[in-house]
């Protein structure tokens, strides 16, 4: 009953946080131009693509850490 109660509570108050630090980051993505690809398989990628591609995916991989870790004042406790 307890652990069920403290999953609740964490559910609730997690989906809060990674609401509110998280959705300026995705509004940006969503602002994307059109063109903007994720794709790495080569069977459907160039050379270049891949390569710029793997730049745009590090960029915003880098940009979620850069929000989760600057944070932290806001972790629900």
């Amino acid at each position: 009953m307890c652990t069920r109660f403290i999953a609740t509570v964490a559910k609730v108050h997690g989906y809060n946080y990674l609401r509110q630090i998280l959705d300026p980051l995705v509004q940006q993505m969503l602002q994307l131009p059109p063109e903007t690809s994720f794709e790495l398989d080569p069977k459907k990628a160039t050379m270049a693509q891949i390569e710029t591609n793997v730049e745009t995916i590090r960029y915003l991989a880098q940009a979620f850490l850069d929000v989760i870790t600057n944070s932290v004042q806001f972790l629900p406790m």
